[in-house]
C-alpha cells in the first residue's frame, strides 16, 4: 500500500483503495496550491505576479463553501464587511449595494447549489475578464475548479 500524506493528515490515497479527503479548508488550500503550482508551470508566470495569482488561486479555493457555517464563513464575512464599510465611509453606494447582494445570496442558496455550479463560475469569470483581465480570470479559475475537484473526490461513508 502506497501512503501519500500531505498536510497535517489531510489528504491521503491509498494504493487499490478508495481516495479519501477531509474536506475542510485545508484540504481547499491544498488543492488551491496544487492548481497554482500547475499554473506557474504551465504559464512560465513570474514571481511577481505570481504572488498576486497565489493569493487569489488561495481565496477562490476556499470561496465556494462560503454558503456553509464554517471558519471561511466568518472570514469572508469579515472581509466584506471591512469592504463594506469602505465603501460607505468614500459614499459608493451603489457598490455596496452590490457586494450585499452577493453577500445576502450565501444565506439565501443551500449548500454546493449556486457556488458549487460550472455555470455560476462562468457568469462570475465572463464578469471578471470584462473587469480585471484575463489573467486574473484565469486565477479565479485555477482556485473555484481546484475547490469543486477536492469536493469530488469527497467519498461520504
Amino acid at each position: 500500500m502506497i501512503l501519500l500524506n500531505i498536510f497535517s493528515n489531510h489528504l491521503f490515497l491509498y494504493y487499490k483503495t478508495p481516495l479519501h479527503l477531509m474536506g475542510n479548508w485545508k484540504t481547499h488550500l491544498v488543492a488551491g496550491s496544487l492548481g497554482y503550482l500547475i499554473l506557474i508551470y504551465l504559464y512560465k508566470i513570474q514571481l511577481t505576479d505570481s504572488l498576486l495569482y497565489f493569493a487569489i488561486i488561495l481565496f477562490f479555493s476556499l470561496f465556494p463553501d462560503v454558503d456553509t457555517k464554517s471558519k471561511i464563513q466568518k472570514w469572508l464575512s469579515s472581509f466584506f464587511f471591512l469592504i463594506e464599510l469602505f465603501y460607505i465611509l468614500t459614499e459608493q453606494y451603489f457598490e455596496c449595494a452590490l457586494i450585499g447582494i452577493f453577500v445576502t445570496s450565501w444565506l439565501i442558496f443551500p449548500h454546493r447549489k449556486l457556488y458549487h455550479n460550472m455555470v455560476f463560475l462562468l457568469s462570475l469569470n465572463f464578469i471578471i475578464y470584462f473587469l480585471f483581465g484575463d489573467a486574473i480570470a484565469i486565477a479565479v479559475s485555477v482556485g473555484w475548479i481546484s475547490h469543486l475537484f477536492a469536493d469530488k473526490m469527497i467519498i461520504k461513508k
